[in-house]
């Protein structure tokens, strides 16, 4: 009896492990090459020292120049759907829910970590004009 439960605790995580493992084949097998244009930056780090930290141009998207949603909020789930332009895959669109593609786009998701809003100055001559109101300048997300 103690034999048959401890080989159906092994079979129950081979099984786990083996569907694991059949997914990442899955997005191996089906999934898109995605080229991305890195922004190196140059940090120091007084245990480190000098180092390399890659980012890439799709981490900061200034929401006014994108198809999609336009309102995000920190740690919140976003999709972005990129299309290839000169060999590199930049940003077209970003969205709350997973969107319906297009041609030669392909979607990614990420979690938003900042949110900078850049409101278009209101004219000297309008009283009335409150924050809310203004125009949107930018707005800039950072995905992870």
């Amino acid at each position: 009896m103690l034999a048959l439960r401890i080989l159906a605790v092994i079979a129950l995580q081979t099984a786990v492990l083996g569907q694991m493992i059949y997914e990442r084949a899955q997005i191996l097998m089906n999934g898109a090459i995605v080229t991305l244009k890195t922004v190196p930056i140059d940090p120091r780090d007084l245990f480190r020292g000098y180092y390399v930290v890659l980012s890439y141009d799709i981490n900061w998207l200034d929401v006014t120049k994108l198809e999609g949603d336009n309102r995000f909020v920190p740690r919140e789930e976003v999709f972005v759907a990129l299309e290839e332009r000169d060999g590199f895959w930049s940003a077209t669109a970003i969205y709350h829910r997973w969107p319906t593609t297009l041609g030669n786009q392909v979607v990614i998701g990420g979690q938003v970590q900042s949110v900078n809003e850049r409101r278009v100055p209101c004219p000297e001559d309008e009283s009335d004009c409150t924050y809310e109101s203004q125009p949107l300048e930018a707005v800039t997300v950072e995905i992870d």
